[in-house]
């Protein structure tokens, strides 16, 4: 009996470790092998990565990360010390720390031929918490080109990657250097500042709109100006700054080629968020259509094209708020006072309807005309400022105008005013509460002006002709 009992155990247990040897550990082992494969292949975070070197048949690549720098933290070391592509620094970083085996290959590898692993095509060492350091080696694609083989070094495991880190790792010396001189978004900058042969030019953003204020040089004599920036004007000048990109780079000898370029035709500050970056243009006369662009230290020297920097050295009245009369929309105007040298023709909105105030109220009954004259109104824009010519000098003709305009808003609150003097060929000399100095106007704008024949229909005749009324 004892020994039946003996042999049935021992059956048990070489049927039990038969088990484990070709089901149970197998099978964990298959866990555990599909748990490293869906594991993070580095441990490290963003914050953590000090420097990322790539190492491949183009060179060496070699960027730090410098997070106390508000504007550009990512800078190039090698092959030349510049200011990196700050989006490509930025995936290729988060690349890294993501990354996610989908598949353990081999974990003893023999051949490293087979995955282009002997010599990688790239090798990234990536330094984290300023002195810890971890490398990966990444071969060739799969056959469907979806994933790529890499190993972590020397003796260890290979497993396939998403293909995705590659484009990031085959980029040269031109996508890895910032090209943009003022990489930034138009609604962080709050103010420009232009120092040029014309004087200073400042905008300062002011919530939703911008306020201005130029400086001739002092020889001119001039008195300075302040007042609204034009939005649309402003925001071609932003667009032109954000998009500024270098044609070409110097990055070697940069002192000794700067002070070679002489004094600056243009200084630029630009306010962004909290830091103020500055810039210097110049001209020589070897290049007549290159301008060199000095920004920072690190930077290189940029050369940009003529015509990219005629669209930042403009005329500084380009930038002035042109609108004649500060309307938020053509609804707000409830009273119009025209005067025609000494004849007045007032118009009054009462309850959604306009009115020609006189002796006796008459409802206007050409309410198109009225609709024309409000969009008039709104969107009425001086075509120059003159601001040499003093504003009672008789050639503007102000001092006794042609018509003078008056706008009041609810509550009898003033809209401003406008007035009309000399007609000077197609234009008219004209001046307003908005604007301090005189400017011309298009003709035409005087000419739309209703006088009250405007304003309702002509009586008929019996013949059915429409007969003529007089402008008042």
């Amino acid at each position: 009996m004892r020994f039946k009992a003996t042999v049935v155990l021992s059956s048990v247990l070489i049927l039990l470790g038969i088990y484990l040897l070709t089901i149970e550990l197998p099978r964990e082992e298959k866990q555990r092998a599909s748990k490293r494969a869906s594991e993070r292949l580095f441990s490290f975070s963003n914050l953590e990565i000090t420097r990322i070197r790539i190492e491949s048949r183009k060179g060496i690549f070699e960027v730090e990360y410098f997070p106390e720098h508000p504007v550009s933290p990512w800078r190039l070391f090698m092959p030349v010390p510049t200011v990196a592509d700050q989006e490509t620094a930025s995936r290729l970083a988060s690349l890294l720390v993501n990354m996610r085996s989908k598949r353990i290959i081999e974990e003893n590898p023999k051949n490293l031929k087979d995955f282009g692993l002997d010599p990688p095509a790239y090798t990234v060492i990536v330094t984290y918490n300023e002195t810890n350091t971890e490398i990966i080696e990444v071969g060739v694609e799969n056959l469907t080109g979806s994933d790529v083989y890499v190993r972590q070094g020397l003796g260890t495991t290979v497993y396939l990657v998403p293909a995705g880190i590659k484009p990031f790792l085959d980029k040269d010396l031109s996508a890895w250097r910032q090209k943009e001189i003022y990489p930034a978004a138009s609604y962080d900058i709050k103010k420009i500042q232009i120092q040029s042969s014309r004087g200073q030019l400042q905008v300062m953003r002011q919530g939703e709109d911008w306020a201005l204020e130029i400086e001739p040089l002092k020889e001119t004599g001039r008195e300075a100006i302040s007042g609204k920036g034009d939005p649309g004007e402003i925001s071609n000048l932003l667009g032109s700054l954000i998009n500024l990109r270098g044609d070409g780079f110097i990055d070697k000898q940069k002192e000794a080629v700067k002070q070679s370029l002489g004094p600056p035709v243009l200084s630029l500050k630009l306010g962004v968020s909290t830091v103020e970056r500055h810039s210097a243009f110049y001209r020589t006369e070897n290049d007549p259509g290159v301008v060199y662009v000095v920004t920072k230290d690190f930077a290189p020297i940029y050369q940009i094209s003529e015509r990219s920097f005629q669209d930042i050295d403009q005329a500084f009245s380009v930038f002035r708020d042109k609108r004649v009369l500060a309307l938020t929309t053509p609804d707000v105007i409830e009273e119009i006072e025209i005067n025609r040298q000494g004849k007045s023709l007032l118009l009054k909105k009462k309850e959604g309807e306009w009115w020609v105030e006189a002796a006796t109220s008459k409802k206007v009954e050409e309410t198109g005309t009225i609709f024309r004259l409000l969009t008039d109104l709104y969107n009425l824009q001086a075509i120059e400022f003159l601001d040499e010519i003093d504003l009672k000098a008789s050639r503007t003709g102000l001092s006794h105008p042609l018509v003078s305009l008056r706008l009041k808003g609810q509550g009898g609150l003033s809209l401003g005013e406008v007035h009309f003097g000399k007609i000077e060929g197609e234009k008219v000399y004209a001046h307003s509460s908005q604007h301090t100095s005189v400017f011309l106007l298009d003709k035409r704008e005087l000419d739309r002006l209703p006088g009250e024949a405007e304003l309702f229909p002509s009586p008929r005749d019996g013949s059915g002709e429409a007969s003529s009324t007089e402008r008042p």
